[in-house]
């Protein structure tokens, strides 16, 4: 049975990443219990024929909490082939395998990203977010992570297993 670690909601908006645009976006949050990390799901499509992989990875973050961005690297998920995901917007999961399994402490917050750098304007990998609802905020990667006062769709599990 999975733990949750994190439910953050925000949908409606809708935009973009391929390379030379926005290659990445995330969500911060944080944890609600102790456990290893097992997946991270989004809100993501696809638009035309996008080639190359999307990853999910965590981060530390860097800032005040409600205006933060991604910092250090913590762990990054298997690789998703950009041409498998659906023409309309649905939840995507994201798997952590291995040592990338990594410890998520209660009460500490992360940030959570997908990332895609890959792809054009006709082919490329859409992202729903919405109003800023959240304690946490929505970032985004041009080339360089900023802070956006929103939230995007995020959902973080953990497997069970015991934090060592």
């Amino acid at each position: 049975m999975a733990s949750t670690i994190a439910l953050v909601g925000g949908t409606g908006n809708n935009d973009a990443m391929y390379t030379g645009y926005v290659t990445g976006w995330g969500q911060c949050f944080e944890a609600l219990v102790s456990t290893k990390l097992a997946n991270v799901y989004f809100w993501l499509k696809k638009t035309g024929s996008p080639t190359g992989n999307v990853v999910c990875k965590i981060y530390t973050l860097t800032g005040t909490y409600g205006s933060a961005t991604p910092n250090t690297l913590l762990a990054t998920s298997d690789n998703l082939a950009a041409s498998t995901l659906f023409t309309s917007y649905g939840a995507v999961g994201f798997t952590f395998s291995g040592a990338q399994k990594i410890d998520m402490t209660a009460t500490t917050r992360y940030f959570a990203t997908v990332e895609y750098t890959a792809g054009d304007g006709s082919n490329n990998v859409g992202i729903s977010y919405g109003s800023d609802t959240y304690a946490g905020n929505l970032a985004h990667k041009t080339p360089s992570w900023g802070a956006t006062p929103s939230d995007m769709h995020c959902e973080v599990y953990g497997d069970d297993l015991p934090v060592t």
